[in-house]
């Protein structure tokens, strides 16, 4: 993460959190359902974000934060978010969004039985509603990808534009279920 922590994934509880030279854990939390259980095989750094499974945690203390909302629990994203520094994109009950983290504000506050959370206030840029539940995304170039049950969909967003541009879309033989980008082109990997 910064040179001196290493994470891990860790299957059903959040990843575990590692010094890089010693291997000593500094960090095991089982994590409760609905309140940041955030296990998964995949893990993503992006600034002060920590993305695992289906949530955000705040990499200083590993809190999982609701996005514009003080909720009583949270509920996992439907996919690991993408996020790039400045943009989260993230697979809500409402659709698809895109929020801009440049002036984010974080919040510890407790929810349901003392459970400690981060609201997270970011300028939400724009919302594509989706019935279906995304099953993987990615950001490759000024592309968002979106895996849906049977189809791939590219996202071009756009400064001021209230939903983002489909600007490609395909059919696929399955449901996917991870997105990869290399050497200009896009790997689909499905089950």
């Amino acid at each position: 993460m910064d040179g001196t922590t290493l994470i891990i994934p860790s299957g059903r509880s959040q990843p575990l959190v590692l010094d890089a030279a010693t291997g000593t854990i500094t960090r095991a939390e089982a994590g409760w359902k609905d309140y940041g259980g955030g296990g998964d095989a995949l893990v993503a750094v992006a600034g002060k974000l920590l993305l695992a499974g289906g949530y955000v945690f705040g990499r200083d203390g590993m809190l999982p934060l609701c996005l514009n909302e003080a909720a009583k629990g949270i509920k996992p994203f439907t996919c690991l978010p993408v996020c790039d520094g400045r943009f989260l994109y993230a697979a809500t009950a409402k659709g698809i969004e895109g929020h801009d983290l440049s002036e984010a504000t974080f919040k510890t506050y407790t929810g349901n039985y003392g459970v400690r959370l981060v609201r997270c206030d970011t300028k939400t840029l724009w919302q594509m509603p989706e019935k279906t539940k995304p099953t993987a995304m990615i950001k490759a170039g000024n592309q968002l990808y979106v895996a849906l049950p049977k189809k791939v969909l590219a996202l071009t967003p756009k400064a001021g534009e209230a939903t983002p541009e489909i600007t490609w879309q395909t059919e696929t033989g399955g449901t996917p279920s991870e997105l990869a980008a290399a050497d200009g082109k896009l790997f689909v990997t499905t089950r």
